[in-house]
């Protein structure tokens, strides 16, 4: 589920934005100075392409978020390597 929210200068709240206008709502939101934020519950691919599409994150960053570990990556790579 993704929900999205626009907190505008003028301290007013936008919810329920529709995820076909989140490219435009990110872009106008630059322009403004109002700030975005989308909250991803149990992502789906779609959701995670988001992610790529619109914010364009790192590749690598989106795989973090998809494959959650409890471990910090340097301490994870560390345990691997001992084993």
């Amino acid at each position: 589920m993704v929900r999205i929210y626009l907190f505008k200068r003028d301290e007013t709240l936008e919810k329920n934005i529709p995820i076909e206008q989140l490219a435009q709502v990110l872009e106008d939101a630059e322009r403004e100075g109002h700030i975005l934020w989308v909250d991803m519950e149990a992502p789906t691919e779609d959701d995670f392409g988001i992610l790529s599409e619109v914010f364009k994150f790192h590749p690598l960053s989106i795989e973090d978020c998809h494959y959650y570990s409890e471990l910090p990556r340097s301490m994870s790579s560390q345990i691997t390597s001992l084993l």
